[in-house]
């Protein structure tokens, strides 16, 4: 099988307004994720925010905010996030997936209030941190309820809806840091967009209550009748009672079949045959996505500008973000069109490429006011076009994908647990390796991701098979089958397609019954 394999995308097909409405409101959360990234790296730059927060390094010089804070402000609340994860994953398993954003939107609330009541840095990072605990709850639940619900053919395209929010939220903060910086004064420059951050929890918990809950999981509840009802909702107007109620007969089925070989399920089920390389799969996408450099653009972008003499810094952070957009954007159509697997491996060559570049001209040339600027600047919008279209879509719709039904709540939990291990790890390190009195690595530590990039493509050409256009329950069958890698886009159900394995369970149902 070659590496890129194109098929028909059945994506307008497919898609109804109704599906449409329901992913749109779905993944909405994650506006909140990157709402607050792209408003605490801005802040990182702005002077205002230092003077209010920050410590004056000498008599008569301006206030900054030391590296020790920036670490702690901005790894902390990944943290957070790490203790989300675990938290989403009980929630998610107990309670259900609408009853889990409930409650992330509520603990999101909670710390949008501590961060702006309380005049004080180690407050605010208190509020990002118990924040940061509703994002990791979202980062856990969100994909598995959109995978959850997606027809097969067009899952790439909706689990990239959360993705897509992310950057849409750090557009609008970084644009709202931007102009408030520009037109108001005193705290008020940045104080606004902290306040809006508790818009997003707000509109969940209204509107959380019209969507449906997840066929799977009312089915793993032994809920039949109304995980009919839910995925009829789902897909109403693109499928006939009849064929829901095929389609409800391969997710049963597949249930009953993994429920069989694992009564009841724990953390260690997650490593063992076949899921071992499921859950590795989900974790190591995570691992790999954020070791090229994700987490240091996200967090650090401005100041590392900053350091290599680009004074327009938070201009050109807000210029990646729409970049970013225009990648994710394209992504909805070449996920699905493409597949995961090339897109990952061709563009972690051009992110090394890239990320190379700009560690050469911003650490090799005299890069202050010269044209050199310009083409570092460039090579980083590219970077973040390319990194969000392909890397920052496919992690998510990969991690919700590789993991078994069974195991799914828990697969998924460890996977973005260890993410966000991995990004507290960056963010805290990063600083003390780029910044002078420290490692003053400067714009070298970008040979450092760059290099990580070239490792992030070995392993998804070895060991990263393609998932797209699969139903989950057929590639609950292929796992179990230990499929090689590369023959994942060759393999053909003995069983048939979805629709005659449906038909053959309804026929023997009826045998059953008869």
């Amino acid at each position: 099988m070659g590496l890129i394999s194109f098929r028909k995308p059945d994506i307008l097909s497919e898609m109804t307004w109704r599906v449409l409405g329901i992913y749109l409101f779905v993944s909405f959360g994650s506006f909140n994720f990157g709402f607050d990234l792209a408003w605490w790296s801005s802040c990182l730059g702005l002077q205002q925010f230092a003077d209010d927060y920050g410590v004056s390094p000498g008599p008569g010089q301006a206030n900054v905010i030391p590296a020790a804070w920036q670490s702690a402000g901005t790894g902390t609340p990944n943290a957070g996030m790490a203790i989300g994860c675990i938290v989403g994953g009980y929630c998610n398993a107990y309670i259900g997936r609408k009853m889990t954003i409930i409650v992330l939107a509520v603990v999101s609330i909670v710390g949008v209030v501590l961060q702006c009541a309380v005049p004080s840095y180690w407050a605010v990072i208190a509020g990002r941190t118990i924040n940061g605990i509703s994002m990791g709850m979202e980062a856990n639940v969100i994909p598995t309820y959109s995978a959850e619900l997606a027809p097969a053919a067009i899952r790439g395209s909706l689990v990239n809806f959360y993705q897509w929010w992310q950057i849409v939220g750090n557009i609008v903060s970084a644009g709202c840091i931007y102009g408030t910086s520009k037109t108001l004064s005193g705290h008020w420059q940045y104080k606004p967009v902290m306040i809006a951050q508790a818009g997003v929890p707000l509109i969940l918990l209204c509107g959380v209550w019209f969507m449906p809950e997840s066929p799977r999981w009312l089915l793993m509840k032994n809920r039949r009748s109304d995980a009919q009802t839910a995925l009829a909702s789902i897909r109403k107007g693109k499928s006939s009672p009849s064929e829901v109620y095929l389609e409800l007969l391969v997710i049963e089925s597949a249930l009953e079949e993994q429920r069989s070989l694992a009564a009841s399920t724990t953390y260690f089920d997650c490593f063992r045959g076949a899921n071992l390389r499921r859950t590795l799969i989900a974790v190591l996408v995570q691992v790999m996505q954020q070791i090229q450099g994700n987490s240091f653009m996200n967090n650090y972008l401005v100041v590392f500008l900053q350091r290599i003499g680009i004074q327009n810094g938070l201009q050109i952070y807000l210029a990646q973000n729409a970049t970013q957009l225009g990648g994710v954007t394209l992504s909805f159509y070449f996920t699905d069109k493409i597949g995961r697997r090339p897109l990952l491996i061709v563009s972690s060559f051009f992110m090394a490429v890239l990320m190379w570049t700009v560690a050469g001209l911003g650490a090799y040339t005299e890069i202050r006011g010269s044209s050199k600027a310009q083409g570092c600047v460039g090579a980083i919008l590219i970077y973040q076009a390319i990194a969000a279209g392909c890397w920052g879509s496919c992690t998510w719709i990969t991690t919700s994908e590789a993991a078994a039904a069974v195991v799914r709540e828990k697969t998924i939990m460890t996977a973005t647990f260890v993410s966000f291990c991995m990004v507290l790890l960056v963010t805290y390190i990063n600083p003390f390796v780029q910044d002078p009195g420290y490692g003053d690595l400067g714009a070298r530590v970008g040979f450092v991701y760059g290099g990580c990039s070239l490792l992030a493509l070995a392993w998804a050409f070895f060991f990263l098979p393609e998932l797209k256009g699969r139903s989950l329950e057929e590639l609950d069958e292929m796992f179990a089958r230990r499929i090689p890698t590369r023959k994942f886009g060759d393999y053909v159900s003995p069983t048939g397609t979805d629709d005659t394995k449906a038909q053959n369970i309804a026929a023997e149902s009826e045998q059953v019954t008869k």
